[in-house]
């Protein structure tokens, strides 16, 4: 096996607090996407894509931030019978709202009542 042959595996970080505050940066969107660029692929926590949500502006800046340095950024939702149990529109809003705030894609997590 050549070395030209071996994938090396991308760091991963699943995030489900608001990422403006990760590891005490204190709402500073600078300190909080240096923070994740460490990371080559990022996931941030449900809600965050809706307007409303406190950290939602900040996280956006941050998810700019970061596409910009070529990291892909994806949004989490939660789809459990027991927790949320989305119908399509609300899956489809969950989708077009963290795509409006530049995802790359979404983590579908808790699919069905496993």
């Amino acid at each position: 096996m050549s070395l030209t042959s071996v994938k090396v595996p991308k760091y991963l970080a699943v995030y489900y607090g608001w990422p403006s505050l990760v590891e005490n940066s204190q709402g500073d969107v600078t300190a909080a996407s240096n923070w994740f660029g460490q990371f080559d692929l990022i996931v941030f926590g449900d809600g965050i894509w809706k307007t409303t949500h406190g950290d939602h502006v900040k996280t956006k800046a941050i998810m700019k931030n970061l596409i910009r340095r070529g990291k892909k950024v994806f949004g989490y939702v939660d789809l459990g019978v027991t927790t949320q149990n989305l119908n399509i529109k609300q899956m489809r809003q969950a989708v077009n709202g963290w795509s409006a705030m530049g995802a790359s894609g979404i983590f579908w997590d808790d699919a069905g009542y496993d």
